[in-house]
């Protein structure tokens, strides 16, 4: 008798942050085939946006790609996707690109922020949570640098530099300290 042949599962793991990659790496790939999938085609580094933000690191220097990592792990692909839908009678998720059956779904696609419920606290603040909004914080702290330091009158340039930090966790406390120290030196 032949060897039979026996499908295995497909298990899509939504999310590339810390859980989603570490999950990809672990599962027995003998017995699941595994999809990551993520909006982006990188992972980043959370921990260090704050450094990104206020210039003391390169966006490169806490982020590789996805397809690098993942094709070093058998029986694992990478799909970049928004993921728009989860449709849970038909097992299947649905990106801006595809639809992506699954036999088991796995969700970790991370944190957001809490405004609280404060109507348009959102469009009013910078949010710290993904590279892109890092690398948008940084070009705001920038931009004020420069302006304040064309600025000679010493009212408008505090104006300018002054910074309020909502939240003080880890990167609240770090992206104090960064901009305390970009404003001094």
């Amino acid at each position: 008798m032949g060897k039979e042949v026996t499908k295995k599962e497909r298990i899509v793991v939504v999310g590339g942050g810390f859980a989603g990659i570490n999950l990809t790496k672990k599962l027995d790939k003998k017995k699941y085939e595994v999809i990551l999938v993520d909006k982006n085609n990188f992972h980043s580094f959370p921990p260090l946006f704050y450094q990104i933000a206020s210039s003391g690191l390169d966006s490169g220097s806490i982020s590789f790609p996805f397809r690098r990592e993942i094709r070093k792990i058998k029986g694992a692909v990478f799909r970049m996707g928004d993921v728009k839908r989860v449709n849970t009678k038909e097992k299947t998720i649905e990106t801006q690109f595809d639809v992506i059956p699954y036999d088991k779904l796995v969700i970790a696609a991370g944190t957001t922020n809490n405004f609280f419920g404060i109507p348009n606290l959102k469009e009013s603040v910078f949010t710290l949570k993904s590279m892109s909004e890092a690398l948008r914080l940084k070009s705001e702290i920038l931009e004020r640098l420069e302006r304040a330091s064309l600025c000679k009158d010493s009212e408008s340039r505090r104006k300018i530099l002054s910074f309020v930090v909502i939240g003080a966790g880890p990167t609240g406390v770090e992206v104090a300290g960064a901009l305390g120290e970009m404003k001094r030196y």
